[in-house]
């Protein structure tokens, strides 16, 4: 005797069914909101996932209907299982899609998008941390579809303390610096984009993970980073109001600096230079120590990068134009030596005099005076070695 699949094509074809209408709603939408970008995102992200959903759907209620015992196969275990890792997919598309709206529009460069960037922050982790939750509970849910697994999680529970004291002890590190990372992106002590100063090294957030933060170093490098460490350590935050910097030049010129004329010479260097916002720009003589003067030449940047260029233009500028209009006033170093007066020299010149004066050398002892004195004389290393040598009393 054969065994009838029509419940087995039943099931299917309302399956299929349940495909198709997805796909015409999806050809309705469509058109009909064809000219709004975040909708039509929304639906090629979700389509896929909710047209498999709702072909598992429709087939999980056919069987409460069709009897297909005669396949010798528990379907409905395994479309539960199916519908179980495609509604964790489902989720986790829909979580994809609200992150993308948060990062669409941001402009790390802009300071009016600081509150952007700082939903677009917390929307990432939002997204990280919902989408680890829901495949875990995917998971743990298909598996106590098992009977196996059903035992053994009533065995585990009597357990549970000490299990969860074990794990605890043992996951200390990751669970400090996770909870760390949920501080952060729901805070405003950091966000995406920030410039700032750890350990010594300036850069910008690139990315805040659940368990550590990547920092982008002006030379490219990456320093990465726990997040716990950004709650345990001071570090300085450049951009966490506005991402508006000033820029700061000093040098040291001579007193006669014609500090007008800089101020003129200034203006026209940011009115000529692309990184300036237009804001602010001022030069200043801050200190006068000893023979110089201290400049201070400031100039407002609308970002981190500007910042930097603008920088490099004022002191290039500046130090030129004193150069080649100004070069009396270049830093030098000044020497003085005041006249002699006339008459005798003061009493502690001529002891001076008389102590630096060499001790006079006592004449060698002659031939006829008493015994011969040979004196030799070592010569002096530090002269030529083709010297030649010889004795004051005529010996060689």
């Amino acid at each position: 005797m054969g065994i009838d699949v029509t419940p087995v094509w039943v099931v299917l074809g309302v399956s299929i069914g349940g495909a198709f209408l997805i796909s015409l709603a999806r050809m309705v939408l469509s058109r009909v909101w064809s000219r709004r970008n975040r909708v039509t995102t929304l639906m090629k992200l979700i389509y896929r996932p909710t047209q498999l959903f709702t072909a598992l759907l429709v087939a999980r209620l056919s069987l409460l209907f069709v009897d297909v015992t005669e396949l010798h196969i528990d379907t409905g275990h395994w479309v539960t299982l199916g519908l179980l890792a495609n509604g964790a997919w489902l989720i986790t598309r829909l979580l994809r899609s609200v992150r993308m709206s948060a990062e669409r529009g941001a402009d790390d460069d802009e300071p009016e998008d600081i509150e952007m960037r700082r939903r677009r922050t917390q929307s990432v982790i939002v997204y990280r941390v919902g989408s680890g939750i829901t495949w875990i509970v995917a998971f743990a849910a298909g598996m106590l579809t098992f009977p196996e697994a059903r035992s053994f999680g009533t065995g585990l529970l009597a357990s549970a303390g000490v299990v969860g004291a074990i794990m605890g002890l043992a996951a200390q590190s990751l669970l400090k610096d996770a909870f760390a990372g949920v501080r952060l992106a729901f805070g405003d002590a950091l966000r995406l984009g920030d410039i700032v100063v750890v350990e010594g090294e300036w850069g910008k957030v690139e990315k805040i993970a659940l368990t550590y933060v990547v920092i982008r170093i002006w030379d490219k490098r990456c320093l990465i980073l726990p997040s716990s460490f950004f709650a345990t350590t001071p570090f300085s935050n450049w951009t966490i109001g506005s991402m508006n910097l000033t820029t700061v030049v000093l040098f040291d010129v001579d007193w006669s600096f014609p500090v007008k004329e800089a101020r003129r010479e200034l203006a026209r260097i940011t009115a000529a230079s692309p990184h300036w916002d237009g804001k602010a720009q001022h030069l200043q003589v801050t200190d006068a120590v000893g023979p110089y003067l201290r400049i201070r030449a400031t100039a407002s940047a609308p970002n981190a990068d500007s910042w930097w260029s603008l920088q490099c233009e004022i002191r290039e500028g500046l130090t030129g134009w004193v150069a080649r209009h100004h070069p009396e006033c270049v830093p030098t170093m000044r020497l003085s030596r005041d006249p002699v007066p006339p008459g005798p020299p003061p009493e502690d010149a001529t002891m001076a005099e008389t102590i630096v004066q060499p001790t006079p050398l006592k004449p060698l002892p002659r031939a006829d005076d008493g015994p011969a004195v040979t004196v030799t004389r070592q010569p002096d290393r530090r002269r030529a070695p083709d010297a030649v040598w010889t004795d004051p009393e005529g010996g060689g």
